[in-house]
């Protein structure tokens, strides 16, 4: 993952003659359930350029996941479309693009490009027993985290800390 965004923001500052900082932060892994949630999460992703202001359509932005599934190359692919169109029961290619580029036009639609923090914040995003699955995978590590309910999602969180000076 470091690799990709680290030659993302160097194509990008290339392009745009800058220097500095491209990423808010390091990468940050969240586990996300099956279904819904994995769509929500690659929608989200898609529109990730469209929400910095870089490009108005994610078919603009040239790296994105959403040009590898909507114009995908014969080669060097990094989604392993195959398995998506498992995950999402959809047997035909054909059919699993047109899916997907209305799960980006609806979002646009419907929400906008807000950012939700859920997804870059937390530990795991899904249905409530997936997240309790997650919370006893990780046995001791997981006594002091949360589980959150918003609407018709769980989430898993770690507690937000506060410094204390002595």
């Amino acid at each position: 993952m470091q690799l990709i965004a680290g030659r993302t923001a160097q194509e990008y500052n290339y392009h745009k003659k800058r220097k500095g900082a491209f990423w808010e932060d390091r990468y940050h892994a969240t586990a996300i359930d099956t279904g819904d949630y994995l769509a929500r999460c690659m929608v989200y992703i898609d529109l990730n350029m469209v929400r910095a202001g870089v490009v108005t359509k994610p078919d603009q932005w040239r790296w994105c996941g959403y040009n590898v599934i909507q114009t995908p190359l014969k080669r060097y692919r990094i989604i392993d479309t195959n398995t998506l169109m498992k995950l999402f029961e959809i047997n035909n290619y054909k059919h699993f693009k047109e899916v997907h580029k209305s799960w980006v036009e609806s979002r646009l639609k419907q929400c906008g490009i807000k950012r939700e923090a859920h997804w870059t914040n937390c530990l795991a995003i899904g249905e409530e027993n997936y997240i309790i699955k997650i919370k006893n995978q990780l046995n001791i590590d997981g006594r002091y985290k949360s589980i959150i309910k918003d609407d018709d999602t769980f989430r898993l969180e770690e507690p937000t800390l506060s410094y204390t000076y002595f």
